[in-house]
Order: structure tokens, then sequence, then C-alpha cells
């Protein structure tokens, strides 16, 4: 089977928004509806807009790369096969409830942090560890894609994904939050029960696709090595790492007004000295050094000249008027801040991106090269060799987002918008529904989803008191187009390493995305019956 599947639906995809730019006018929202006639989309542009995505996204990519690098190193590392081989032996005669707690687990995270996106950081092992477990690709893209887009869909104290509809509404991070886990829960128990369903029909994997599936699946360690290969160290910085992941996307500040990790990283990276004391302490371990090293003599004119520029700053700053030495000496004499200058930008916890993450999974990928001995060579042959993995799927980003660049720069999208909008008087959950779905075709990140629709569609709602059925609708929607839209990064990037045709995809799910639809208009409806019950 090819891989080149998923490349032909982007590819699909983006020439469908170049024909729509020269069939639809553009318009956009700015304080009113503004036409702006047709803006065609060029061949010029279809080079151009590339580049652009890179420079806006480029980011998405790297951490893309960051993870291949991740994996190619833990690929010379024995003790990754032996964890996962224990853990699927610990999960024997209970894989079900094993694939249920991972999901629960990675959509309560979703929900909370926003990691859908870093998520894909986890995503080979549990597709080794499914895949170990006896159960075929399906099933791991849905424990993977599925539970992601469940926590996408229950969004809760994720300000990342919500603080445009926030904005755009008038309303607090957390408001509808019983609503949201509603759909929080009910979403799990539908994939949850679609999954095992899926697993009782197809029943284990056949022994023709076992030799498939060997490739994504770590080496096979020997007895002797799995004994005595220890896993707690690699457990241990893949836990912290999680770890430090969650809490530098939990919105501590925005959302729950915890300051400590702010003042903390603003503490840490300000501490100051002054900058001569700074230069002479930096003199001094030169000195020590080289005089350890068989009683360097050059520690000898070192130690010289620490004591000349100390005694020439000391003794200068009260003596000497020259304005050029006072320069100097006010320059030496000004506080350095030591940290920051060492550690450069330092976000603290709750203000995290996927670049700050991508530098932690690098590190990471050294301490544990470190730990377990690997050799530098295979270091660098494990690293690069995940570039070489990682190559086609950073493609695929980059021509996700240069669909995004396409919507944004030739707005066609909104005439859609108010077209379905205006077969209904007023706001309508069905007319808003599907909205929400083309927006999320149209738009590959949920910010710029809410920005293309939910301003215009405030400005049609008279009644404020629906903003939270709106909220509710469009976060949920959304998400649950992410299970199907050829334009959801999560999923292109599944089904590209499973090697799932998209088409195969679409029969497997198409009832899971239609029961979870039903019930999101049935959660819509029943807010807009509570609404009206309570005006009257």
């Amino acid at each position: 089977m090819k891989k080149h599947n998923t490349l032909k639906v982007v590819l699909i995809t983006l020439l469908t928004f170049l024909v729509l730019s020269w069939i639809f006018t553009s318009a956009y929202y700015s304080n009113g509806y503004v036409e702006q006639g047709r803006i065609q989309m060029g061949l010029f542009d279809v080079f151009s807009y590339p580049v652009t995505a890179i420079s806006y996204f480029g980011y998405i990519a790297l951490y893309v790369f960051a993870i291949g690098m991740f994996y190619g190193v833990l690929n010379h590392i024995s003790a990754y096969r032996v964890m996962i081989d224990k853990l699927a032996k610990s999960f024997k005669g209970k894989e079900k409830i094993a694939l249920a707690v991972i999901m629960i687990i990675l959509a309560i995270i979703t929900s909370f942090t926003g990691l859908n996106l870093a998520l894909l950081l986890v995503f080979p092992f549990i597709i080794s560890l499914v895949l170990v477990m006896g159960y075929d690709k399906i099933v791991a893209a849905l424990t993977t894609v599925g539970s992601v887009v469940v926590g996408v869909m229950g969004t809760t104290f994720a300000y990342n994904n919500t603080s445009i509809l926030a904005s755009a509404l008038s309303l607090k991070v957390t408001s509808g939050m019983v609503y949201k886990i509603i759909i929080l829960v009910l979403g799990l128990a539908i994939l949850i029960v679609n999954t095992i369903m899926y697993i009782n029909k197809m029943a284990k994997r056949s022994k023709e696709d076992t030799k498939e599936l060997e490739a994504y699946i770590p080496e096979v360690v020997n007895a002797k090595e799995s004994k005595t290969t220890k896993i707690w160290p690699l457990v241990l910085v893949c836990d912290l790492i999680l770890v430090v992941m969650i809490l530098g996307f939990i919105p501590w500040s925005a959302v729950f007004g915890v300051t400590l990790f702010d003042d903390v990283t603003s503490a840490v990276t300000g501490f100051t000295v002054p900058a001569f004391v700074a230069l002479l302490v930096l003199l001094l371990i030169i000195n020590i050094v080289l005089f350890v090293k068989k009683k360097n003599k050059h520690a000898y004119i070192i130690d010289a000249a620490v004591a000349i520029v100390t005694i020439v700053i000391l003794i200068g700053r009260y003596l000497v008027k020259a304005k050029l030495f006072k320069t100097l000496v006010s320059a030496l004499s000004v506080d350095f801040a030591i940290f920051g200058k060492f550690l450069g930008t330092v976000k603290s916890f709750g203000n995290w991106s996927l670049t700050d993450i991508s530098l932690l999974v690098i590190l990471g990928a050294i301490i544990l090269a470190m730990i377990y001995k690997v050799k530098c060579d295979d270091v660098f042959d494990g690293m690069i060799n995940g570039i070489k993995k990682s190559i086609v799927p950073a493609i695929l980003v980059v021509l996700v987002y240069f669909g995004l660049v396409i919507v944004t720069y030739h707005p066609f999208q909104l005439p859609i918008y108010k077209a379905i909008f205006g077969l209904t008087k007023g706001f309508n959950v069905f007319t808003s529904t599907i909205v929400a779905i083309i927006a999320t075709v149209f738009n590959s990140d949920p910010m710029y989803v809410f920005n293309s629709v939910v301003p215009y569609l405030v400005s049609l709602v008279t009644n404020t008191k629906v903003y939270p059925v709106i909220w509710v609708l469009y976060q949920s929607v959304s998400g649950l187009t992410m299970l199907v839209a050829p334009t959801s990064i999560v999923l292109l990037l599944t089904l590209f390493y499973l090697d799932i045709p998209y088409k195969k995809w679409l029969k497997t799910v198409w009832k899971l995305t239609l029961e979870i639809l039903v019930v999101l208009l049935i959660v819509a409806l029943f807010i807009v019956c509570t609404i009206a019950l309570a005006i009257v």
C-alpha cells in the first residue's frame, strides 16, 4: 500500500480551495459585512503561499521533526521495547479496559490543556502498545485520534482553544462548564463503545497483517536482555516530559488566577549580579581549569589579568574622569541577569507553545541517550533517521496550512456562511452546525475557525442568552469534524503514519461521527429549550 494516499487527499483539498476562490466572491466581517468581489488565486500564489505557511506555522513542522528525532533515539534503546512488552503483558486479559483507560486519559488531558497537537508525541508509543496487544491499525487510530477529538469537543479549561470564543461571545472560559463535561463524558462513552464493537466484529488482526505491522513496533528484545534491562529511567524521563508538557499548557494565570509559575520564572530569570563580578568569576573559572591541567602557564597570565582588571575597575570608578573609561566602567557596573542571559527567553508554565515542547523533547532524547549509554554515532543516526521519516509528515503540515493561507487571503467562505445562515431567521442550531462543519474543513486551526465565523454570527443574534449555545455548539461540532476533515492535522499525520487510506477511515468512522453529532445536537437543543423556558 502506498503512503501517498494522504498527500493526494490534501492536494485535492487545496485544488478545491483554489477553484472556490474563482467561483465565490470574497468578504470579511469587521463591524459589518464587507464585500470584496472575487479575489482569485493565481499561479504565483501557488508557490508563494507555502512559504507564508512555513513562516507562520513552521514551528508545527519543527515539532514533527522533534518527535521523529525522539523516537529515532528510542529505537536505539532496548528499554523502550521492554517497556511496551511489559505493559502489554500486564494488560493481558484486560486489553479492552486498558484501551478505555488510555482513551479517557488522552481525552481529559486534551480537554484541560488543549494539547491536541502536542499529544502527537505519545501517539507512536500508544500505537505500538495497541499493536503489541494484538489489535489492528484502525483500533490504534481510534484510540489516539478519537480520544483527542473527543477532548477538543469537550474542551473545558484549554485556553488556547477557547479564548477566541470567549472573547467573541463576552463569556468566561469556564462558562457552560456543565454542558462541556456532559459532552466530554458522552463523547468518550460513544467512542469506547464503538471501538469495542469494532474489535468484537473484526476480532484480532490476521497473521497476514502482522508482518506489515512490524514496521510500527520497536525491534524485539531477547529474553535475557529483557530481564536485565532497567526501564524505570525511561519511564521516569517520559513521565517528566509529559508532566512538564501538561504544566506548560494549563492556563494557570489566565483561567485559574495562579501566578506562582510567573513569579518563579521572573525571579529566576531576573536574578542579577554586577557585570564585572560575573566577568571576574568567569575568568577565575577559566583560570582554575587551566591550572588543573598540568599547571598550565597561561593560568598565571589570567591570574594577573584578573588582578589588574579588578584594581583598575575599583580605582578607576573613583579617580578617572575620562568619558570613554567612565562609559566602560558604567557598563561593567550594571546589574547582569545571569540566568536570564544564559537561558534566553523563558516562558512560565501556562504560556508554553509547541516550540518550547520541541526543545523539551529533544533534550529528553539526549538525556535518555546518556542514561542508557547510547553511542554518539547511534544517537546521530537515530535523530537523522527520525528526521528522514518526518519529512513527508512535515510536508503534510505545510500543505494543510497552505490551505489555511488560501482561505485567509481569499475569504470566499464568509459568503457561503451568509447564504446558509440566510436559510433561517435568527439563530438556528442546524444551520449553525452546518456552518461549523464547513468552517472546520476550511480552517485547520480552531482559532481561525472561530475567527472566521463567530463574530459574523454574533452580529445576527439579537438575544445574548443564546451565546452559551453558540459556544458549546461550535466548540463541540468543530472538534468532532476533526475526526473526518481532510485538513485535520492530527488525523492526517496518524493516517499517514499507520498507512490507513482516507477512504477506508471514513467507511470505518462515519457511523461513530453521526452518532456523536446527534448527541451534540440533542445537547444544543436542550440548552435552547432551557433558555426558552427561563425567558418565559
